[in-house]
């Protein structure tokens, strides 16, 4: 059942690992501060009460039967949780949700990207919630209900000790991975992901998220974690109300012009529309990100290498155009008149791309592809 104890069986390197020992212990104190909690079942009633509380909106639901499952599951403290939800599907809230509750001590979030830790961080302030990033000179003294957490961090021996220390205190409530189909797909070259799993060592409820996590990976994303066991909800991901196309360019073509009269077309073939068009372009390299925003500066632009302010700055930008467009497009239209002001554009690279919830988003283009199929299904 979904209380039981992950049994480690062939997983176990050739070579002795000496943090297996402390792996082991991690599970079976896991498994008593779990069992009780997880043997008990919620009402249907409860949940939906608890989630109307937290909209403050008698008329809230869940999107899907498995948003309700994933609740379920964090509250009743099941040791491993493998949760795969569509974008916009609810996961953020449900984190949110589950920190925000009076008998709630904190839960650690871990963000791979730093755009998913700054959308998390706004969220999770917007809703009046105590929240801190953890970065050099944290203060460890501060117990906030959510904890940001680089996947850097984890490998810290800094973190570490704090982490088990709140563990220890009872102040644990549960480590959330964010994004998790990360961890197996980046550790050809970011060395971190073959680290994390030191942070298995704490004795709590472990989740891993993701919108795109296919069998393939959620195989891998055990063995390198670990885990044999574990209770999987898996959403349906389809997305009826996406239409997908390719756009060939011959080889001759200059991917400025030919990129500006593509959107040129889709705003001609929209005009009619009273909500402002936002785009995203999707860009291979960080060189083109800032070669398009040099030749066209009225676009916004975001990639790893800008300074955190100046991405906070982009992003605010990008989402409050579209916000002021909105109101001036519906005014237009009461008008009689042209309903579009010119499209909203940001140019990135896929280091906006997993786990960052934009609206209204019109158009999402893969200037010269992605780097993989994941990735693309991710960012779209």
């Amino acid at each position: 059942g979904p209380g039981a104890l992950p049994n480690h069986g062939p997983t176990e390197p050739a070579d002795p690992d000496p943090d297996r020992d402390q792996l082991d212990q991690a599970q079976r104190l896991r498994q008593l501060v779990s069992h009780q909690a997880s043997t008990v079942t919620l009402p249907q009633a409860i949940l939906n009460r608890l989630l109307k509380e937290f909209m403050q909106d008698e008329q809230a639901t869940f999107r899907s039967l498995a948003q309700a499952r994933a609740l379920h599951a964090l509250l009743t403290k099941v040791p491993y949780l493998i949760l795969i939800l569509p974008t916009a599907g609810g996961k953020t809230t449900l984190f949110l949700l589950g920190a925000s509750l009076a008998i709630s001590q904190t839960t650690i979030l871990v963000a791979p990207l730093v755009a998913l830790k700054m959308d998390l961080y706004r969220k999770a302030q917007a809703l009046g919630l105590s929240v801190r990033i953890y970065e050099d000179g944290y203060d460890q003294g501060s117990i906030p209900r959510i904890l940001l957490v680089s996947i850097e961090s984890l490998a810290m021996p800094r973190f570490y000790s704090y982490t088990r220390t709140l563990a220890a205190q009872g102040q644990l409530d549960r480590v959330i991975f964010d994004e998790c189909h990360l961890i197996p797909l980046a550790q050809s070259y970011r060395q971190v992901m073959h680290r994390v799993k030191q942070v298995m060592q704490l004795p709590v409820p472990m989740v891993f998220s993701s919108a795109t996590l296919p069998k393939h990976l959620e195989t891998e994303l055990r063995s390198m974690m670990m885990i044999s066991q574990a209770e999987v909800i898996r959403a349906n991901i389809n997305k009826p109300n996406l239409q997908y196309g390719v756009q060939l360019i011959s080889q001759n073509s200059e991917y400025p012009e030919a990129l500006i009269q593509f959107m040129k077309h889709f705003e001609w073939t929209n005009q009619n529309t009273t909500r402002p068009l936002k785009i995203i372009v999707f860009c291979m390299s960080k060189a083109l990100v800032e070669a398009l925003h040099s030749q066209y500066p009225e676009t916004y632009y975001f990639h790893a290498d800008l300074p955190d302010p100046v991405k906070s700055d982009q992003l605010d930008r990008f989402i409050q155009a579209g916000q002021g467009q909105a109101g001036q497009a519906a005014q237009a239209a009461q008008a009689g008149q042209a309903g579009q002001a010119g499209p909203v554009i940001l140019m990135a690279t896929g280091a906006i791309g997993a786990g960052f919830d934009f609206s209204d988003i019109s158009l999402i283009i893969h200037l010269q592809g992605a780097w993989s199929f994941t990735d693309f299904m991710q960012e779209s």
